[in-house]
């Protein structure tokens, strides 16, 4: 006569709790993925945002005051640490190619440079005071 029986075997449980285990491992390695690309999706965008302004400022910049802010300048605070090189070259009396290399600080992304050309505006007679 057999017993009826009465509740999980010692095996049957090391088969679910290694299952359990390899799952749980499975998603561990995924979640650590998804964290690391998002972090270098986040530092993506905070580099685009700081392209943005930096550029920005230099195209609103008046026109003979665009040699004084040549040079670099490294940042430690903020979401990007960097350091950001302008370099102002003039091509003509009137025109200047503007350089702007932003290196970040971290290594999981890659330094990046913006060129532009700024054209001296033309005298208007019907400005007083420009």
């Amino acid at each position: 006569m057999r017993r009826a029986a009465r509740g999980f075997s010692l095996v049957e449980i090391i088969v679910a709790m290694t299952i359990l285990v390899v799952t749980l491992a499975g998603f561990a390695g995924l979640t650590a993925q998804y964290m690391r690309r998002a972090r270098s999706l986040n530092l993506q965008v905070a580099m685009a945002a700081l392209f943005a302004e930096q550029s920005q400022r230099l195209i609103v910049l008046p026109f003979d005051s665009l040699p004084s802010r040549a040079g670099c300048q490294t940042f430690t605070t903020g979401t990007l640490a960097h350091t950001r090189c302008i370099t102002v070259t003039a091509t003509t009396n009137s025109r200047y190619t503007v350089t702007l290399v932003i290196t970040p600080a971290t290594t999981a992304v890659r330094p990046d440079s913006l060129s532009f050309a700024r054209v001296k505006p033309a005298s208007n007679a019907l400005c007083t005071g420009c």
